[in-house]
């Protein structure tokens, strides 16, 4: 065989076995990849916006192939997006441009929480401009989700449902938050349990967020849990919790699993409070698989959201922009996932099996089996990064040579 021909032919054979491995089982109709992150927030004033504006395009860099290899990917919007200035008389009001919003559907984030203490901060009319620029942004073509804010009392226990393209499974999105207005659903109101029972009905899989507990600290209060694990009785699948502003344990409750709080992902603050509490500013960014509507397997990718300190040990270092979320390796990620498991082991109520559950694998925290077992070495050096799509699309992800490290998508 002429060496031209043979090139071509080992090239042909290794897209076909890219094909093969970037078709893994979450891509079924059945089976959905949803990517976690926290509180994102870019005030207005105060210069962090202008700071921000300058590379905006980069914010997400570190942790973009994981929200583009995912069907759904999340996040905490802890902002109105209005014109509008802030209102009443609270020491920490958020507001961001409206134009904004862009950034993040840029990024890849397609499922948004508008359910926090931070939500009314321009009042009933910032609420309304919230909603307008997510309504503008889906009639120009972006398929996006969101829920935990309403135009008014009523809609505010509205239900969110929607099946993602290519799939055949329903999603229900219940966003509950402490926002001190009835246009956000609360999470202690007694209606967040019937939303949920009523969500366990009418879909396949039920993802509850949540924006509630203290501050600045690594280990939610015990009646904070048990809310949380009273969500998964009503019906919830996947919990995930947010407002500490840093990561707290994960459980393992039933056949869900509750993120207490998923932390900062990209927010515009100072980072001085953290340090008055002894907290660590560590993110963590969950690649969440679901199989036929329970999940069935979860990775975390341990970040640091620290927007002013870098992080040293030793002679390493890692350097840090202010709100870009920066995936960790080596000695830090095994600081941070340490420490996730220390937090974990410290929920209150815990079973002691679901501290168990999750265990550090590398330079990840995993829990549950994998739903790709396909080891490197049965493969060969082939790296195949599926793109969102499904398995329909992902052959085109595979697009470096034979010698490269294989991923598996992650």
């Amino acid at each position: 065989m002429p060496d031209g021909l043979r090139t071509w032919c080992l090239m042909w054979a290794t897209w076909a076995l890219c094909a093969v491995v970037a078709a893994p089982a979450f891509a079924g109709p059945r089976d959905l990849r949803l990517v976690a992150g926290g509180d994102v927030a870019y005030p207005r004033d105060g210069g962090i916006d202008r700071v921000v504006a300058r590379y905006h395009d980069e914010l997400f860099d570190d942790i973009k192939p994981f929200i583009q290899g995912a069907d759904l990917a999340f996040l905490n919007l802890e902002t109105p997006l209005t014109n509008r200035d802030a209102t009443g008389n609270k020491r920490w009001p958020l507001v961001t441009r409206p134009d904004r919003l862009q950034w993040l559907i840029d990024a890849g984030f397609n499922l948004y929480s508008l359910a926090n203490n931070h939500t009314h901060d321009a009042g009933d009319r910032g609420v309304h401009d919230t909603l307008e620029a997510f309504e503008g942004a889906r009639a120009a073509g972006h398929t996006i989700w969101w829920a935990g804010a309403a135009r008014d009392k009523a809609g505010a226990w509205s239900l969110t449902t929607f099946t993602p393209p290519g799939k055949s499974i329903v999603v229900a999105f219940v966003a509950l938050g402490e926002a001190r207005t009835g246009l956000v659903p609360p999470p202690k109101d007694p209606r967040a349990l019937d939303l949920i029972r009523r969500a366990d009905q009418q879909a396949d899989v039920v993802i509850v967020s949540v924006h509630s507990g203290r501050e600045y600290e690594h280990v939610p209060r015990a009646h904070r849990a048990e809310r949380f694990r009273g969500y998964v009785d009503a019906g919830a699948d996947l919990v995930l919790g947010h407002h500490p502003h840093v990561v707290q344990g994960v459980e393992r409750y039933k056949d869900a699993v509750i993120f207490h709080s998923l932390g900062n992902l990209s927010f515009g603050s100072r980072s001085i409070r953290h340090l008055y509490a002894g907290a660590k500013l560590y993110g963590i960014l969950p690649i969440i698989d679901i199989q036929d509507g329970k999940v069935a397997h979860v990775e975390i990718v341990p970040l640091y959201v620290n927007n002013v300190e870098p992080w040293k040990i030793g002679k390493e270092v890692v350097e840090t922009r202010p709100c870009v979320p920066k995936v960790v390796k080596g000695v830090f990620a095994q600081k941070v996932l340490s420490a996730l498991l220390e937090w974990t082991a410290q929920i209150p109520g815990i079973d002691p099996e679901a501290v168990g559950a999750l265990s550090i694998n590398g330079e990840r925290a995993v829990m549950g089996r994998p739903v790709e077992a396909v080891s490197e070495r049965a493969l060969g050096p082939v790296d195949c990064v599926p793109r969102r799509g499904g398995a329909s699309q992902a052959w085109w992800g595979c697009w470096q040579w034979p010698g490269m490290a294989i991923h598996n998508g992650f």
